[in-house]
């Protein structure tokens, strides 16, 4: 087992973490720097050692609230890893383990390590989570632009709308993901616009309409499909007449057949009367039903 100790440091001392501040938020900051105002330096950063350097591996947030709240002594757990891959892995696992930090941040940190040689199924196996999951956050690490990185670390757009955006190419994202901001679009629609993007069947009109202004192309978008449901409905509607139309059609020639008929004729159809009759009232009955009808036959 690693002998690690317990102290304090000058918070000047401590080097902050790229990859872990895509993870903080100024909400989680605010909480820590109220949470030492009235209780003073009740927790601790975990900190490595290398040569003299204290790089931060887990805590963030808790340092730069305290640091806020005017704290210049941190208390920390200091360790001592010499591999920077190790010291990833452990701010990974820790991570992972206190729920701390986000898909963004987390993802940056398994595609370090990926890029670093360290086996997908290793990962697997050490952090105990699904193929699906490490897929999707290798993703973000690899995909995401370095501008959109710094918007989810500030809390300013969610994991899972920037995940969408990540499938984007790199150029683009910062710009389209400001304007679903601006337009408060949310994470559904940012995936189908996405995907509409993406799509080989799209041209290249509709991928420039879906970038210059996708709340544009959104409304544009919603409101032919309320039109195209209109008008099925309306076809619906006038399928509806046609049959209707064609049946008393049919009953008007039987009403003419029987007055014309030999009257020796008529108790020959005395059966198909009988089902045309039921099949008349089951109309009805059907009709006045929809309608909220109680009127008798």
């Amino acid at each position: 087992m690693k002998s690690n100790k317990t102290t304090t440091l000058d918070s000047m001392l401590i080097k902050k973490n790229g990859i872990l501040a895509l993870g903080v938020s100024r909400d989680e900051v605010r909480k820590y720097r109220e949470l030492v105002s009235n209780y003073g330096s009740v927790c601790s950063t975990l900190v490595n050692e290398v040569d003299g350097d204290y790089r931060i591996m887990e805590g963030q947030e808790r340092l730069e609230g305290m640091t806020e709240a005017g704290v210049k002594q941190i208390p920390v757990i200091v360790t001592h890893i010499d591999s920077e891959v190790e010291e990833t892995k452990l701010s990974l696992r820790l991570a992972v383990l206190n729920r701390s930090g986000n898909a963004v941040s987390q993802g940056a940190m398994i595609a370090d390590l990926v890029a670093a040689g360290v086996g997908r199924k290793e990962l697997l196996f050490t952090l105990g989570k699904s193929k699906a999951w490490l897929s999707k956050r290798e993703s973000l690490g690899e995909k995401l632009s370095e501008e959109l990185k710094e918007l989810v670390g500030k809390g300013i757009i969610c994991d899972g709308a920037a995940g969408e955006i990540s499938r984007l190419p790199k150029s683009v994202q910062l710009d389209f993901a400001k304007k679903t901001l601006a337009g408060k679009i949310g994470k559904k629609d940012i995936g189908e616009l996405v995907s509409l993007y993406l799509d080989e069947s799209s041209d290249e009109t509709v991928r420039q309409k879906i970038l210059e202004n996708p709340v544009l192309f959104l409304a544009a978008k919603t409101e032919k499909a309320k039109r195209a449901k209109k008008g099925k409905d309306g076809n619906r509607k006038s399928q509806l007449s046609v049959y209707v139309k064609y049946a008393a059609d049919f009953m008007n020639k039987a009403i003419d057949g029987l007055k014309n008929s030999d009257p020796r004729d008529i108790d020959k159809v005395v059966e198909e009367i009988e089902t045309l009759l039921s099949i008349a009232k089951k109309l009805y009955t059907t009709w006045a039903s929809l309608r909220s009808s109680s009127v008798p036959f």
